[in-house]
């Protein structure tokens, strides 16, 4: 079964920073094979590394520890470089305010609602409801914050309809360091009903126009040639 999930939306999205339909239409329907970009693939080891961290770490080894100590604890655990120690830190935050919640709820969670489905990086426990968050390498400035609410509430969506209560949805941008939470609120729901249904309208529609732009350099340069010579034309 072919589920519907945040990915599947965006991208075909031309809204999104790399969504484009037709290069949706060759992955979802040609069944086109693309390797991720440099970029992408950085983002996947930081998901990965940061995932493997609970795996790795001992929660109890930070009992009684300052701020500054278990920073330099979870440290190790971890690639050296800026991004690595930005994520010790939040981690390291978390664990001073939240204590033995520090360590998810949930940590890639998936969660499936009939033909939908999401890979949930984290969900915490927060007073009497959850928190969804997302892991972002990039910085805040190359991610549009509406992308993530857009992702975040998707997730937030599957997760009320299987009625569970979520409060809040969060996002960490690792090359900066910055951590944004924001609330779950009926209009967030509704602009992300809206935006999903007009997607699917035109994945029905069948519009899967190229979107000729900077997001071109996504793709690799055999198919970019291929779109740019116009040796795609027919194909939808």
């Amino acid at each position: 079964m072919k589920y519907i999930s945040k990915s599947y939306l965006m991208a075909y999205d031309p809204e999104t920073r790399y969504g484009c339909p037709f290069k949706w239409y060759l992955i979802y329907v040609k069944g086109y094979s693309f390797k991720p970009t440099k970029a992408m693939q950085l983002g996947l080891d930081f998901h990965k590394c940061a995932n493997a961290l609970y795996d790795k770490l001992d929660v109890g080894i930070l009992e009684g520890k300052s701020r500054r100590e278990a920073c330099q604890i979870i440290q190790k655990f971890l690639p050296k470089n800026d991004v690595y120690l930005n994520f010790a830190k939040l981690e390291s935050d978390r664990y001073s305010v939240l204590g033995r919640r520090f360590v998810p709820f949930r940590r890639e969670f998936t969660i499936n609602n009939g033909a939908k489905k999401g890979i949930i990086d984290r969900v915490f426990k927060v007073d009497d409801g959850l928190m969804v968050e997302e892991l972002k390498r990039a910085t805040r400035k190359s991610y549009p914050i509406e992308d993530v609410k857009f992702e975040v509430g998707f997730y937030a969506k599957l997760m009320i309809e299987k009625g569970m209560k979520v409060t809040l949805g969060s996002c960490f941008f690792a090359q900066d360091g910055r951590f944004e939470i924001f609330n779950i609120t009926e209009d967030l729901l509704r602009k992300v009903d809206e935006r999903e249904r007009r997607i699917l309208k035109g994945i029905e529609d069948k519009n899967f126009e190229q979107c000729w732009d900077e997001r071109c350099n996504y793709c690799p340069k055999e198919i970019r040639d291929r779109c740019l010579e116009g040796r795609f034309n027919g194909e939808t």
